[in-house]
């Protein structure tokens, strides 16, 4: 800057900051270029016509230097410039890539005399489109002038889902006033769980459960779609919601649905609640969840069979393998799918060429914990059925008994 000498005379030309010289200009004596202000050769030109050209300048100019320069030159008249700015050009500049123009825009946005010309959806895009230096502002402008009777539910949810922390905040702020009724309301709720901001996100999933818990309106679909979300914290708060609740915890439906997640953390929880339950460690047990089918059985026929009941066996087979053969996750866990096995093993010995394959891959582990617990396994299990040794021995001919 200070080396172009025609720009430096215009702008800064009576400037205490700066010595000139014939051929340059040069700091004054203990200055800095911090310390510049406005101070232009003409000013008393600048001052009395200059009001439309420096607003043209902030908007227009592709040089910094020049809309820093401009922004303080306004700043300073006493024409009025600032207050003559039209409220589309203090919209235009609130998404301007430049924050200082953001900031004074919203300043003179928050001084406007004019804010009653925009509307609901105004507000809502105005939010969309500002600088992130002002966006907080911005919302805040949002919050007093925009009721949230006058906001649809689906972009209030559309709002809470934004990855802005100011924009993520209003909409759950909205959320807490606005009643969810019916079904329909339900379902648009459910979208937050894709909600993109991380800080918001715990606050917004309680919220949103507590909606649907009150409209009473909630299924097992409803409750799933939280342990479905792609974001691990969204999960770990579903599943204490979903398992909270006695009726969907009864429901054989749900686990038949958990079974199919194909996320690890839902996985390895599924596992320790399937191993709780074999052990008898759990709140509830296999016999409540069968009572719980035959409940809902009488009132309206589930169509369970046979076919249906192997189905489920399979799939807690292939959670099972899923969490023997994962390399990277699941160490807690997987000496409770062995305890399960083998008390599967015990009760249906038949079963012994399916599982004993499962175990076999454990004893086989390189980790010590693994194969510990499977060989602990393996010696309940002939202890407990002695006939299977000879059926452990062929498939498994490491081992000597």
């Amino acid at each position: 800057l200070i080396d172009n000498w025609g720009l430096v005379h215009a702008l800064f030309h009576h400037s205490s900051v700066l010595r000139v010289n014939a051929s340059n200009w040069g700091l004054a004596e203990g200055q800095s270029l911090g310390d510049l202000k406005p101070a232009p050769a003409f000013s008393d030109a600048w001052k009395e016509h200059g009001g439309a050209a420096l607003i043209a300048l902030i908007g227009k100019s592709p040089c910094r230097a020049i809309r820093q320069w401009a922004i303080g030159m306004i700043s300073e008249l006493d024409t009025g410039a600032i207050a003559g700015v039209s409220l589309p050009t203090v919209l235009t500049w609130l998404s301007h890539g430049d924050a200082e123009i953001s900031q004074l825009a919203v300043e003179m946005l928050e001084r406007s005399t004019e804010l009653s010309r925009l509307s609901t959806s105004d507000w809502i895009g105005l939010m969309g489109r500002a600088n992130e230096s002002v966006l907080d502002r911005v919302c805040q402008l949002v919050r007093q002038r925009v009721s949230v009777h006058d906001v649809p539910l689906a972009e209030i949810i559309r709002l809470s889902c934004m990855p802005p922390v100011p924009m993520a905040r209003l909409g759950t702020e909205w959320l807490r006033e606005k009643p969810v009724i019916g079904s329909s309301d339900c379902q648009e709720v459910l979208k937050v769980t894709g909600a993109e901001c991380e800080a918001m996100r715990p606050t917004l999933m309680k919220l949103a459960m507590e909606k649907i818990d009150a409209s009473g309106r909630s299924t097992v679909a409803d409750r799933l779609e939280f342990l479905d979300s792609r974001y691990a914290d969204v999960r770990t708060i579903g599943w204490d919601w979903v398992l909270g609740s006695e009726t969907m915890r009864l429901d054989p439906e749900l686990w038949q649905k958990l079974l199919e997640s194909p996320y690890d953390d839902v996985r390895l929880k599924l596992v320790g609640v399937l191993e709780s339950i074999v052990s008898g460690s759990s709140t509830f047990s296999l016999g409540q969840l069968e009572k719980g089918a035959s409940s809902r059985e009488n009132r309206a026929r589930s169509g369970r069979t046979m076919a249906s009941d192997r189905c489920v066996t399979d799939q807690v087979r292939t959670l099972w393998a899923t969490v023997l053969l994962n390399i990277h996750r699941g160490g807690k866990q997987k000496p409770g799918v062995i305890r399960s096995i083998v008390a599967m093993l015990e009760a249906e010995p038949e079963e012994i060429d399916q599982l004993l394959r499962l175990l076999r891959t454990a004893l086989r582990s390189v980790r010590r914990g693994e194969w510990r617990s499977a060989l602990a396994g393996l010696v309940r299990l002939i202890e407990a059925r002695p006939e299977l040794s000879s059926r452990v021995q062929l498939l498994v001919p490491e081992l000597i008994l």
